[in-house]
Parts: structure tokens; sequence; C-alpha cells
């Protein structure tokens, strides 16, 4: 059976799974998220297996590679055991390579696998179609543009107006959350980052304002708003820590003034208490070091 058949199938399980888990089988959302996943992680292999050279065993989908000597005595690389590539080790390839994908929705789609399986057993409706309408993005543009194909011929009829429904219905609901968001007198750089949070309880995306609150739209959870700042900007930058092992700087640190973990260095300014920091020492005029 062929990578990008397994990739189908594994779509496909997953959202019959999402259908079983609605008719009461609350079990299926695990596995729904599991098979979705897979489902996109195959489709990436596909890619890669497509671009390995020929007689080289689809190197670009193994772990490990090593240097052989072919029978003229030229170096030439071969693929070495059976394990294949996970998560970080294509990001690096598709980087490599010039291979587009939204990262960042496949994040949140791996993030959320990992919480579902791991720390929840959480059945909340409003999740799982956000979660659904992330793949769906996911697998309809990489389908179309890297693989080249018509997904809606690929994955048939039934599942792409599965899809099509579940997406539009997700997004109009989030659309309309993040118009409330709009709304608040916060800075701008805090709601975007709300707007990328998810809700630590339910794992819904649907943070909205609800009878002057800030709540979640799914299981009506209240956030402290200095708290779910904290929270939302701690995700948004949570990655700069690898820009940081390469000699960069941190793009977030703990403000001096109110003692959370809010303020960007890039605006000079708190987040949560709007307090901005000497930049310069008023004696010489050098910036000072964080």
């Amino acid at each position: 059976m062929s990578i990008y058949k397994n990739a189908i199938d594994s779509i496909l399980i997953g959202l019959e799974d999402y259908k079983l888990a609605l008719n009461g089988d609350e079990r299926r959302y695990i596995s729904s998220t599991r098979n979705l996943f897979a489902g996109i992680l195959l489709l990436f292999k596909e890619k890669l297996s497509q671009l390995s050279p020929v007689g080289t065993d689809e190197i670009l989908i193994k772990k490990k590679i090593v240097p052989i000597l072919d029978e003229n005595g030229t170096v030439v690389f071969k693929s070495q055991g059976n394990k294949t590539v996970e998560v970080q080790d294509i990001k690096e390839l598709f980087k490599n390579l010039k291979i587009t994908t939204d990262w960042k929705r496949v994040d949140k789609i791996n993030e959320y696998r990992n919480n579902i399986e791991h720390y929840y057993s959480n059945d909340d409706e409003d999740s799982i179609r956000g979660l659904l309408s992330n793949c769906f993005l996911v697998i309809r543009d990489f389908i179309s543009k890297e693989l080249e194909l018509d997904p809606k011929k690929e994955l048939g009829q039934e599942a792409w107006e599965q899809l099509i429904e579940i997406s539009e219905v997700f997004e109009a609901e989030k659309k309309d959350c993040e118009n409330k968001l709009d709304e608040l007198a916060l800075n701008s750089i805090a709601i975007e980052a709300i707007k990328e949070f998810h809700c630590e309880n339910c794992l819904s995306s649907l943070i909205t304002v609800i009878d002057f609150s800030i709540k979640c739209k799914s299981c009506e959870y209240e956030f402290n708003i200095e708290s779910l700042i904290e929270s939302s900007l701690t995700n948004k930058y949570k990655y700069s820590w690898y820009d940081i092992k390469d000699g960069g700087e941190p793009k977030l640190i703990d403000c001096p003034f109110c003692f959370k973990h809010t303020y960007i260095l890039s605006e000079n300014k708190c987040m949560a208490c709007e307090e901005s920091a000497v930049k310069n020492c008023s004696r010489c005029g050098m910036n000072i070091a964080w």
C-alpha cells in the first residue's frame, strides 16, 4: 500500500471517527484526532518520497541516512533502517526543499492531538470543529499546490462536503468571536495573541466577549484579563527560544513593573499594564541592557 493511499485512508477514517463521536461514542474524538494528524504527516511524506532520488529507497523520508561506497568506489548516501522522519525533521526538509504548508495550523493540530491524548478527556464539539477546520485547510492546500491533485476528487464528494461544512461553520463562529475581541480597549498585539490562543479548559479557540467578560464560547470559562494576556503572549512567542539558542534575543520578557511575562522588547511596552521602561541611560545616553 502506497504512502499516499495510507494518507487518504487515514483522513477518511478520521472523518468517520468524528461522525461516530457525534453519535455518542466519545472515545472516537481521540481516534479522529490521531487519524487526521497521521494523514497530514503521510501527505507530507508522500511529497518527500516523490522527491527522493531513484535508487535511494525513499531517502528523504528516512530518519537515518548514511554514506556508503558504491561499486565504483564513489561515496553515495543511502537510508538505513525503517524509522521515518518526524515533524521537526519534515519542517527542516520542507524549508530546504522549498515545500510550503501552513506550519502554524499544523502546529495547532499537533498540539491539540497531544493535549487530547495525554491531558484531556474532553468531548467539546466546538474544539474538534476547530481542529477539523485547520485540517481541511492544510489538506486542501497541500494536495492541490504541492501534490498537484484535485482534493475534492481525491477525498471524495461526501468527505469534501463534510469538511467544507465544518470549516465554514467554525470559521463563521471564529470571525464573530474575533470581531467582539476587536472592540476591547486593549493593545492590538495583545488582542491578536488572544485570537491565536485556545482555552486551557476545553481546547477551543472560540474566545470572545460574553456579558462584558472575556469567556470561552464553548465551555463558558471566564478568563482573568491579565492572566489571559500573559498566557496568550507566552504561547505566541514560545518558539522564540529556538532563536535565543542560536544567539538571538528573547522577544518577550518579564515586565519590571507588574512582573508578568508580558513585556515585548520590540515595542518597549508591557501588554498587560502598558508601562514602558527607560531604554537609554540618562547620564550617557547608551542603551540599557536587559
